[in-house]
């Protein structure tokens, strides 16, 4: 009997898919797989200890006093003083107030699966586990969320190793919640209703119009199955399961976003949009091959013995946040950005829609505020620091003498080679020229100096 009803709800679901475009993920998936989700898998070390499955970590979390919330397909641990203690890199490398979300599928995130295979239902149905995401695919889920402002702040997802086996564990933004109110149910439906309709992202199982009326089991009143907080802060509504939607065409999506970034950049001459200044590989056409050029700071870099792995990038003139991308995918532990404020929130959602997620990004204004320098040279004490900085900058030359970086890529373009640009211009002692290219045709020079 349940085989017969199975294969009679395997064959709704299959006109589901066809119905709301989902079917076609799979194959967006593929055409894009090289360009998106780039961000490198960071992996933090936990000297010996000795967890072989979920009972024995859940045992190892109670005998070290750490408080967690056991889930079906995941142990959250909110933030406490015995997580910085067990896991001592968090206080180092991540935001205060984070905690971690960890997959009871003990792998890699390359490999593991959100929902744990030994855990489903052996009925279940075959069909929405194919076009579900994998835990990678779904950082862009949760940043989609982010940015539509109905869901947590996801600042990592990383691989603990402990002596057998790998956890694969997102880092995000603790939320303090409130009990909800009828109020607070009814403004984040509204929310989540007008994002459905857009048709950029889609529920896994049934149908869009199921969870804006409530009718689907994780959109139910009033707490949404356990996942709608209430932020006791700024009493905004947060829906913390990101795992039950999917993205139905990140290509078109990214697209529109870059479209939407156009707008608010004059280019000299009327330039078209296929010349945007940065090129995202695969997906847009540009006018400088980040790529190529990505590579050639690395080699630069590696000439002296040093690579953007476990280093923090500051960038002061970020564009679209493309070398932010590509250093963060080189294995920088994290990256701050600064342009001005019409191009900061388009540069952002581009590097979440691009599955990035451990940056931070100010405009002009705010890194003349001494505070945030404060806070991020305290925060990058302990990296090595790379800036990123073209002849276009010279409005923060005294501000980012305060951040604490070793090396500087200097950018301009061939004809502005022999105007002042070398110790005496940024004012800095100890400046040492190493090595200088020629990139985009010989167009433009980059400088690697260190201090």
């Amino acid at each position: 009997m349940n085989r017969i009803y199975n294969f009679f709800k395997e064959i709704q679901f299959i006109f589901n898919i066809l119905f709301t475009g989902k079917l076609f993920v799979i194959f967006n998936r593929r055409k894009y797989k090289k360009d998106i989700g780039k961000q490198s898998i960071l992996t933090f070390n936990i000297e010996g200890v000795d967890v072989d499955d979920v009972d024995g970590f859940l045992n190892w979390l109670e005998k070290n006093k750490i408080d967690y919330i056991n889930r079906r397909w995941t142990i959250y641990l909110p933030p406490q003083t015995n997580l910085k203690k067990c896991f001592n890199f968090i206080e180092s490398h991540y935001p205060a107030g984070s905690s971690f979300k960890i997959l009871k599928d003990f792998n890699r995130p390359e490999k593991a699966k959100y929902s744990h295979p030994k855990l489903m239902n052996p009925n279940g149905l075959l069909l929405p586990k194919i076009i579900a995401h994998g835990p990678i695919s779904l950082i862009r889920v949760a940043n989609y969320l982010y940015y539509n402002n109905v869901g947590v702040r996801l600042y990592d997802l990383i691989a603990i190793r402990f002596k057998n086996i790998y956890l694969s564990c997102y880092i995000v933004k603790h939320i303090s919640g409130k009990e909800i109110q009828k109020s607070n149910y009814d403004s984040f439906i509204n929310k989540i209703k007008n994002i459905l309709l857009k048709r950029e992202i889609v529920t896994v199982t049934g149908t869009n119009k199921k969870a804006y009326t409530g009718k689907k089991t994780d959109f139910r009143p009033l707490n949404c199955n356990n996942n709608l907080l209430v932020n006791n802060k700024n009493g905004n509504e947060y829906f913390v399961d990101f795992q039950g939607f999917i993205l139905r065409n990140e290509n078109k999506l990214i697209d529109s976003i870059v479209s939407e970034f156009d707008k608010h950049i004059k280019y000299p001459n009327k330039v078209q949009r296929k010349y945007i200044y940065e090129k995202i590989p695969g997906l847009t056409l540009g006018k400088s091959n980040l790529v190529r050029n990505d590579d050639i700071f690395e080699s630069m870099l590696n000439e002296q013995n040093r690579s953007f792995g476990k280093s923090i990038v500051f960038d002061t003139s970020c564009n679209t946040g493309l070398r932010i991308y590509n250093a963060l995918s080189k294995g920088a532990f994290w990256a701050y950005g600064w342009d001005q404020s019409y191009k900061i929130n388009g540069a952002e959602k581009l590097l979440f829609a691009l599955g990035a997620t451990r940056f931070k990004l100010f405009n002009e204004k705010e890194l003349l505020n001494t505070k945030n320098i404060m806070e991020i040279s305290q925060a990058a004490v302990n990296f090595n620091c790379i800036l990123f900085m073209t002849h276009k900058d010279t409005y923060i030359n005294k501000q980012i003498l305060d951040l604490p970086w070793e090396f500087m890529f200097y950018g301009c373009n061939k004809s502005e080679e022999n105007t002042e640009h070398k110790t005496e211009h940024f004012e800095i002692n100890n400046l040492k020229l190493l090595s200088r290219r020629n990139i985009q045709n010989n167009r433009t020079i980059i400088y690697l100096y260190k201090r």
